[in-house]
């Protein structure tokens, strides 16, 4: 598979606690390929945002975007 997939999940800070528990279960598995993301910053049109980025094998990256502004 040479395609990269992306898929995103933009969240309020109402959905934080649940978003890190997906998180974390994403570095427990056994795809897991590494993790990156950037501090708050205002980019690429998602508006003021944090974001983690999680790797898994097979060119998939999820990228969690907790936006900061409404």
């Amino acid at each position: 598979m040479n395609e990269k997939i992306h898929v995103d999940f933009n969240y309020g800070s109402t959905m934080n606690d649940f978003m890190n528990g997906v998180k974390k279960t994403l570095v427990q598995q056994d795809d897991f390929a590494g993790i990156g993301g950037h501090e708050p910053q205002n980019q690429n049109g998602h508006g003021e945002h944090s974001q983690t980025s999680i790797g898994m094998k097979d060119n998939i990256t999820i990228n969690f975007r907790e936006l900061l502004k409404p």
